[in-house]
Parts: C-alpha cells; sequence; structure tokens
C-alpha cells in the first residue's frame, strides 16, 4: 500500500501530460484512476496511486519499448532546473553526486537518493516511497539512466566502469538495455543503484560552471519549499473532496485541520503559500 501522506501527490503532473500525449490520450489510459475520462489536459497535482494506474494501462496496451522510450522523453520535465543545471554543470563530479544526493527527492522529480562509498566505489541508491508497481520500474531505469548519462558527459569511460542494479526484471526484450545505458545492467538485485569508481569524484567537469551551479543550489532550496506547499495544497483538495462526499457539506477550517493534524493558521499559511485561500478550495 502506499502511504497517504503529502509525498504521494505528484507535482506537476507535466510528465504524466506528456506520456499520454505520446500515445495520443485515449480515455482508456483513464481507466481505474480517479481522473475523468474527458478532463484533458491532466490536472496539475495527480495523485501517485493514479499515475501507477495511468502506466499500468500503458504498458498492458502499448509495447513496453514504446512506452519506455516515451517515459524516457517525459521523466526530464519531472526535473526541476535547479536539479538539471546542478547535475550538468557542477565543477566536478563529486559536486555533481553530493547535490543529486542532497536535492534529488519526491519534491524535486526523483525518488530519494542515498550516497554511500566502500571498497573503492561510490554507490548512489534510489529508494521510492511505497510500491510504485512498473511506474517504479521505469523511475527506477530512466532516474538512474539519467545520471549514468550525466557522469558519462563528464568523464568518457569504457561500458564495464559503470554498473547499475535493478530490483526488478527485464521489462520487455532485455537486449535494449545494452543500446540504452551503454554500461553494465543488473537485474534482480537488492537495490536500485548506479556505482562508479570513487575516484572518479575528483574528475573536473569540461562544462562546469560555478556561478551556475551555486545559483543551481539556490533554485533547489526554493523549489522544494514552493513543492512543498503545492503538495499540502493538493492532499488538502483531496480531503475536502472525500468530506463532501462522505458528509454531502465541505468541512469547516477546523475540521481540515483535525485531518491534516494541524493548526487552523497552519492551514491558512499553506493556502496562503499556494496562492488561495480556504473560500476558493
Amino acid at each position: 500500500m502506499l502511504d497517504r501522506t503529502a509525498r504521494t501527490v505528484m507535482s506537476p503532473s507535466t510528465p504524466m501530460r506528456h506520456l499520454c500525449d505520446a500515445f495520443r490520450r485515449p480515455r482508456r489510459l483513464l481507466e481505474g484512476t480517479s481522473l475523468a475520462a474527458d478532463g484533458w489536459p491532466l490536472p496539475p497535482l495527480i495523485s501517485v496511486e493514479d499515475a501507477v494506474q495511468l502506466v499500468e494501462n500503458m504498458l498492458d496496451q502499448y509495447n513496453h519499448s514504446d512506452v519506455t522510450d516515451a517515459y524516457a522523453g517525459a521523466f526530464p520535465l519531472g526535473l526541476t532546473p535547479g536539479i538539471a543545471i546542478g547535475a550538468t554543470y557542477a565543477p566536478t563530479i563529486g559536486h555533481a553526486i553530493e547535490h543529486l544526493a542532497r536535492y534529488a527527492s519526491r519534491e524535486t522529480g526523483l525518488d530519494r537518493i542515498q550516497l554511500h562509498r566502500g571498497d573503492g566505489l561510490t554507490f548512489l541508491v534510489l529508494s521510492q516511497h511505497g510500491d510504485l508497481l512498473r511506474l517504479g520500474m521505469l523511475e527506477a531505469e530512466i532516474g538512474l539512466g539519467w545520471i549514468a548519462e550525466r557522469l558519462r558527459q563528464m568523464r568518457p569511460s569504457p561500458p564495464q566502469a559503470v554498473s547499475l542494479d535493478f530490483r526488478h526484471a527485464p521489462i520487455g526484450d532485455p537486449a535494449r538495455y545494452v543500446d540504452r545505458f551503454r554500461c553494465r545492467v543488473n537485474f534482480r538485485q537488492e537495490t536500485n543503484a548506479l556505482s562508479f569508481p570513487t575516484s572518479w569524484e575528483r574528475t573536473g567537469n569540461p562544462v562546469g560552471e560555478l556561478d551556475l551551479f551555486q545559483l543551481a543550489k539556490s533554485r533547489c532550496e526554493q523549489d522544494i519549499a514552493v513543492a512543498r506547499s503545492m503538495d499540502s495544497y493538493g492532499l488538502m483538495r483531496m480531503q475536502v473532496s472525500k468530506f463532501i462526499a462522505a458528509t454531502g457539506r465541505p468541512p469547516k477550517v477546523k475540521e481540515l485541520a483535525r485531518q491534516q493534524a494541524c493548526s487552523q493558521r497552519t492551514i491558512m499559511r499553506r493556502l496562503r503559500a499556494a496562492g488561495t485561500n480556504f473560500q476558493d478550495l
């Protein structure tokens, strides 16, 4: 089961919109979701449960390679500029992975990344929130593959120097992974992880720009704050809808605050941060 917290609200839904557009947005992609079948484009906030069902529908109805290619094109749209710019223009590989480990999270377009070192190797371990089914598999593949591509741009190397581990079995034809990732790929492993020699961390980035890197870090801090307020707003909207469905009336501020386990003043502050008020909500 997915934990129903603010982290289960995806913000924004831009990657999913792009993914649906790649298949001309047939209504059957929305079957089993809480989204209206004729509600295009998708709302700016959708639940993880709906995103999981969308991807399940796509993989049931279309070729796996086509879905993966479409998701690879959609994935960067879910990254905030701070993540993308910081990882691209970091002064060194070490700076780039520290940046990802610090800022890459559900709020900024990736799942939580943990950084580990040992036996001469650096590991970036991708941990996900709940059971995301095949959406989680795609996110692990495309997310870690995106990081591997950043490494390749900073330090061209033979394919065996970088290794990708995935918890799941291959999706579709295993042979396609050789062409897609151009590095070692291992399936049915304990974690989703990328590893490379720790000595690489001192490698300078040929296109590194310190000013851009510092700007990217500032942007990440701002984006996380905004995303958290949007997530809170999205969760409040979901709770208000459920309250109306159950009682036939909208909740009072104190009732919503009780559901959110916070004060009424906090509710009003979160609404102001999202650019709205309780009446509009």
